[in-house]
């Protein structure tokens, strides 16, 4: 297709431009085993830095991705952790477990567990 899209284009040119035409087709003829090496050199050379650069993004973003994971569960371990220690308050203040389940939206078997732990560890001491 390019030929004859040559062929076409070369009806057009004068004298002058036919002979700057032939002369660079004839450079560029001359030189393109080189510059196809060149070319693919740069190629191989283009995709090792690109994979680099992709390889780093991607821990960069795996790295603030898993700091994000790590507070966010910290928060939730903090705020379970304080939910229990309000609910083991209010059993030692006589508070029945549905009320202290409804304050600290643990549900009633997880204060029962407290519970017990609460009365193991009075009659220990």
């Amino acid at each position: 297709f390019s030929d004859l899209l040559d062929m076409i284009m070369l009806d057009k040119l004068t004298p002058t431009e036919m002979e700057e035409y032939k002369t660079s087709k004839l450079d560029y003829e001359d030189l393109a085993p080189y510059m196809t090496g060149h070319y693919h050199l740069g190629e191989r050379n283009g995709m090792k830095i690109g994979e680099k650069k992709g390889i780093l993004l991607g821990m960069r973003q795996g790295i603030r991705q898993g700091v994000r994971q790590g507070i966010q569960q910290g928060v939730q371990q903090g705020a379970f952790q304080e939910k229990q220690s309000t609910a083991l308050n209010a059993l030692k203040n006589g508070i029945s477990i549905d009320l202290v389940s409804k304050i600290t939206n643990l549900p009633v078997a997880e204060i029962e567990q407290l519970q017990k732990q609460l009365l193991s560890n009075n009659s220990e001491a």
